[in-house]
């Protein structure tokens, strides 16, 4: 369960597969988000056996309104009425997404002295510009046009001010109303393989 989120979307990637999925909702309104597995026992096996097609491994993520999580719950009164927004969506190609809205999946990553910055919307979006910067330093500024179908995924080196400095990347759509989304690089480290 995610305690506390700073951010207003959470997700998962595979990395194998190069893709993933989203949500994002408002972390004020929609406190409850998780992952679930049913563990790496013969139980958790036998579930991956019968909720996937190729016997797993197999996780869910949820997320909710309402709750914190799946035993608490709270009533709704006759008449009574609750809205809210979410949205998932799929994402691909990008890496593990560092940031996200409505608009928008933002994946930044430090490798070694490569700087790989994905980007991917879920509408086209004209004009949409990319500034990566490693402290007052830009080190990357594209703009172009995107469409829900062609995520972006570009690596350049990066010469930061300082080795510990991170960068950070900031997307901004051209038309008002809309806020930027801005993402913190991290170092990556190679990933362990699964086992069943």
């Amino acid at each position: 369960m995610i305690l506390d989120s700073k951010y207003d979307f959470f997700g998962g990637y595979d990395h194998r597969r190069r893709a993933g999925l989203v949500h994002v909702a408002d972390r004020h309104i929609s406190p409850g988000k998780k992952l679930w597995t049913w563990g790496n026992s013969g139980f958790g096996y036998m579930w991956d056996r019968e909720l996937t097609d190729s016997e797993g491994p197999y996780v869910e993520l949820m997320a909710g309104v309402f709750t914190d999580n799946q035993p608490d719950f709270s009533w709704l009164q006759p008449y009574e009425t609750r809205t809210f927004k979410q949205y998932w969506y799929p994402i691909q190609e990008i890496g593990p997404v560092k940031n996200a809205n409505r608009l928008a999946a933002v994946n930044l990553e430090m490798q070694g002295r490569k700087l790989k910055v994905g980007v991917l919307t879920t509408e086209a979006l004209k004009q949409l510009r990319v500034i990566v910067s490693a402290g007052e330093k830009v080190v990357l500024e594209k703009t172009r046009d995107f469409s829900r179908v062609s995520p972006s995924s570009k690596a350049s080196s990066c010469r930061r001010t300082a080795p510990h400095q991170p960068c950070s990347s900031e997307c901004f759509p051209p038309r008002a109303g809309n806020h930027s989304i801005s993402a913190r690089g991290r170092r990556t480290a190679p990933l362990p393989e699964a086992r069943h």
